[in-house]
């Protein structure tokens, strides 16, 4: 995946870590997920979209201990 080759040389980019987030949630890969917007998170920890993506995702799958 070309993502996945941007994130070896870019690996703090957030525009792509958010992309690969968006791809492996419509993927229905929920934990890969969660680990990508945990990344994305953790360069921008107040972004709004990914705080509320994430919790979206927690939710649906039942992890609301974890928001």
């Amino acid at each position: 995946m070309l993502l996945d080759k941007l994130l070896l040389v870019e690996f703090d980019n957030v525009e792509v870590l958010y992309l690969k987030a968006i791809i492996l949630n419509d993927l229905q890969r929920y934990d890969e997920t969660i680990e990508y917007y945990d990344k994305f998170l953790a360069i921008d920890p107040t972004d709004v979209d990914g705080l509320l993506n994430k919790g979206s995702i927690l939710d649906g799958i039942n992890k609301h201990d974890e928001g």
